[in-house]
């Protein structure tokens, strides 16, 4: 990919072969070899769909980009156990991991109800900061997701900004965690 501003998916962005922020903080907190294996150059690396990085997603799609239907609300009530009529918690029968697996095959994101309520409530908490803060209308200008390509000293390098106007750059992070200013900060550091 050639230096500048595109705008892919995700999926496209995670194949592009460049060094990246991730990947320095791999290499500085655990090993050069986890940056490899979480790596665009490793061919077995592994989709990392778990709840928390699905809230994420969904989050960032709903508060930056107006929500683009992304997600798949699976009610377990709708997928009880075959044999017992059981209702499941979590992805744990045939049926609701069927439902979740073809959510995914058709480009969305599958999320319990409890999981959208946590997203929508999430959105609201963010839209209320941003009224009251310096940045209050930053939204109104920008595009969310694009993805940044440079050439640093010969070395491919990639971000993906949640938010890039001319003047800004956001980075939106969601937590189950206190976001109490000492204790999210030290938590991020």
């Amino acid at each position: 990919m050639k230096p500048g501003i595109h705008k892919i998916s995700m999926v496209e962005y995670l194949a592009v072969q460049a060094f990246s922020s991730g990947m320095a903080h791999r290499i500085l907190s655990q090993s050069p070899a986890h940056a490899w294996i979480d790596s665009p150059w490793n061919p077995d690396r592994e989709q990392d769909n778990n709840a928390a990085s699905d809230i994420g997603t969904v989050a960032h799609d709903v508060l930056l980009e107006g929500g683009t239907g992304i997600i798949e609300c699976i009610d377990p009530n709708d997928y009880p156990a075959e044999k017992t009529g059981a209702i499941p918690t979590g992805w744990t029968n045939k049926a609701i991991r069927a439902a979740r697996d073809a959510a995914r095959a058709a480009g969305k994101i599958p999320l319990f109800p409890e999981d959208v309520d946590a997203v929508t409530a999430m959105v609201a908490s963010a839209q209320d900061y941003l009224l009251g803060s310096e940045i209050t209308s930053v939204l109104d200008n920008g595009d969310a997701e694009q993805t940044v390509v440079w050439n640093e000293g010969g070395i491919i390098c990639k971000a993906r900004p949640d938010w890039l106007t001319d003047s800004v750059c956001l980075h939106v992070k969601t937590t189950k965690r206190s976001v109490n200013p000492p204790s999210f900060e030290r938590m991020a550091i």
